[in-house]
């Protein structure tokens, strides 16, 4: 079950929750240097990630296909993942996925 920072508190059903043992994972923040190399490792070795991300986004749209839309409330994707060589949008899978 994702869960991010929401902007104002909301009530979650805790009791529910519980009855139906669900996971809940998240974490509070990146340490760059520490972290970067091994979530790069994690998304490489994932053949599909549009769980995540429907769409990989070149560099050249980082401003307006990323950081614009995040910071407005209107992010489309639960993770922006941008691939520097990418010429343009591509779908967020590749080798054997399905």
């Amino acid at each position: 079950m994702p869960v991010g920072i929401q902007r104002d508190e909301i009530p979650v059903p805790l009791g529910a929750w519980t009855l139906r043992e669900y996971t809940i994972v998240g974490t509070v923040a990146h340490a760059m240097a520490a972290d970067l190399p091994r979530a790069v490792e994690l998304l490489a070795a994932r053949a599909d990630w549009s769980d995540l991300a429907s769409e990989v986004l070149p560099l050249d749209e980082l401003a307006e296909g990323a950081l614009v839309p995040l910071t407005n409330g209107g992010a489309r994707q639960i993770k922006t993942v941008i691939d520097p060589a990418a010429s343009g949008r591509r779908p967020a899978r590749h080798g054997s996925a399905r």
